[in-house]
């Protein structure tokens, strides 16, 4: 049931006019990828980025616009060399992963194909005080994601010096990623493109050996970034709120402008939007701005942490990282059923909207907010959408502007805005918050358990 007095067709007329007359969208997005190079997390970029959000929000007018500032382990790249030694000498293109501590390690190469428990348990001792190799996707057959952090583990476990992650994905691109989510050293990692991978396996083919030298200077340091956070007061229930977030940050090497300016850039636009509507929002609409998404999701983390006895005031937090992608979305809420429902009934006539529920991502910050049993959401493409090139870019130097499309950025503001509009005087709310046990019992039913613990981080007991 709607609440609202609005006029739902004079509403939209407004929402679409705003929208192709004064769009902001990509704007805002490029202004966020201009202020530095990169916006790594407790570097300059980083905090002129989140000025730039605080003073773009204060444009808008939302109300009660706050820094909120939180600690972190901030890493410095320094030097990394990755040497093939034998059979023949070459200099190989390497990337350290964030996190990885300094070393020096001359070793014999051991591939491990992707890096699963099995294959390691396969290689058995061969594995022990030497440097692995891995891809960086998944088997075909797991039908679940592995990340990284868990071939780390896996191979620290077994004894590894370090790990070599090759990119699956072609183009002399190398993948920027965080080590694990303990803000520790696992072990030396670092990655390389996906035809520096292939050509070491051609020589343990060919040669049966290959002996690699990796030596890194890198350094770690006490810090302070920012979740910024603003509002967009409801009008009749001000005390219940809807949550629309990204993060700003980046990595050191990449401006992000699709992980995730674009995603920001559609958050502030959706503020935009929704301020300008005569009748307002019933429930207050939140906007946040995390930092620290790339460091283990450490700005959601503490957000959440600080706003513990406001928890069940959240209704929904829907997450816009990596939004922009072309084509039609399903708004799509995790593991509420009911709530998909509510988005079908409300949202029928946004044609390019859809409606799915399914399991987050246990990568992405909403997921910090499911495991406080806080409904969440993200928009998602659909098999109307098809697959998009341009993801190839995830997390290497190649995610800059250009990646991005005005269009695509505008009608993904355009229709969360729309959706948001009408959640917020939706009435009665058929979703409360989870308990733990309730949470507890989610992640082993929709096997999300399974991912937890390969990676060490399940947060209910071993």
């Amino acid at each position: 049931m709607i609440a609202s007095p609005t006029d739902w067709p004079a509403a939209d007329r407004e929402l679409i006019l705003d929208s192709m007359l004064a769009g902001r969208a990509y704007t805002y997005a490029a202004s966020l990828c201009e202020v530095a190079e990169h916006r790594f997390a407790g570097s300059p970029g980083d905090r002129a980025a989140a000025t730039y959000a605080r003073s773009t929000m204060a444009v808008i007018g939302l109300a009660n616009i706050q820094a909120e500032p939180f600690p972190i382990t901030a890493w410095q790249r320094g030097r990394t060399e990755l040497v093939m030694l034998a059979p023949q000498r070459r200099r190989l293109d390497a990337l350290a992963l964030v996190y990885t501590p300094s070393c020096v390690i001359e070793g014999e190469l051991v591939d491990v194909g992707y890096g699963t428990e099995e294959e390691f348990a396969a290689a058995g001792e061969a594995v022990n005080g030497r440097l692995v190799l891995v891809r960086s996707d998944s088997p075909p057959a797991l039908r679940r994601k592995m990340y990284r952090g868990e071939k780390a583990l896996q191979a620290r476990s077994h004894g590894a010096a370090g790990l070599v992650i090759a990119n699956a994905a072609m183009g002399q691109l190398t993948l920027a990623g965080s080590l694990g989510f303990s803000g520790d050293s696992i072990l030396p990692a670092v990655s390389v493109s996906c035809e520096t991978g292939e050509a070491m396996r051609r020589r343990l083919r060919a040669d049966g050996a290959v002996r690699l030298r990796l030596e890194m200077k890198h350094a770690t340091r006490p810090e302070t970034t920012h979740n910024v956070v603003g509002d967009l007061p409801g009008r009749l229930w001000p005390e219940r709120y809807l949550l629309v977030a990204a993060h700003y940050d980046s990595h050191d090497l990449c401006a992000g402008a699709r992980d995730d300016a674009g995603g920001l850039g559609i958050t502030l636009e959706i503020a935009r939007l929704l301020a300008g509507i005569p009748g307002g929002v019933g429930r207050t609409v939140r906007f946040i701005a995390f930092g620290a998404e790339e460091l283990a999701l450490l700005g959601s983390e503490a957000y959440a942490a600080t706003h513990e006895a406001e928890l069940d005031a959240y209704d929904l937090l829907l997450d816009l990282d990596c939004a922009g992608r072309p084509g039609p979305k399903d708004f799509c809420v995790h593991n509420w059923p009911t709530l998909r429902e509510l988005l079908k009934s409300s949202s029928e006539h946004i044609a390019d909207l859809g409606y799915a529920d399914s399991s987050p991502s246990t990568h992405m910050d909403h997921f910090q907010f499911y495991l406080r049993g806080v409904p969440t959401a993200t928009l998602a493409g659909t098999t109307r959408s098809g697959p998009d090139p341009k993801d190839a870019y995830h997390h290497t130097t190649a995610d800059t502007l250009d990646k991005l499309n005005a269009e695509d950025l505008q009608a993904e503001a355009l229709r969360a805005a729309r959706g948001i509009l009408r959640l917020s005087w939706a009435w009665p709310w058929p979703a409360v918050r989870r308990s733990t046990a309730e949470v507890r019992q989610l992640l082993q039913t929709t096997g999300l358990k399974t991912n937890l613990a390969a990676e060490g981080r399940f947060p209910f007991g071993t």
